[in-house]
């Protein structure tokens, strides 16, 4: 995923601006919610990469927060697809 490859190479404002690009052209409609909690969640989580790599201990820790949000709702999104 180029995300990932944006993110390995040190490209954080680069990857996020990917993930904002994707998110912006993701009509937010039903059958789109579940791809849009998975990217808000991947969002958060090149946030929290970068936070990491320059050593911000401050953000890691308000980031944190927000990506377990995301993450959770994402999570509930996948158990209701595999329900229904």
């Amino acid at each position: 995923m180029i995300i990932e490859a944006f993110t390995r190479s040190g490209l954080w404002d680069e990857a996020l601006r990917m993930v904002d690009t994707m998110l912006a052209r993701l009509v937010d409609v039903p059958r789109n919610r579940s791809r849009r909690l998975h990217l808000a969640s991947l969002r958060a989580a090149v946030e929290i990469e970068r936070a990491v790599a320059g050593r911000s201990l401050e953000d890691i820790t308000s980031l944190a927060g927000t990506w377990r949000e995301a993450s959770a709702r994402d999570q509930e999104e996948r158990n209701r697809d595999q329900e229904g």
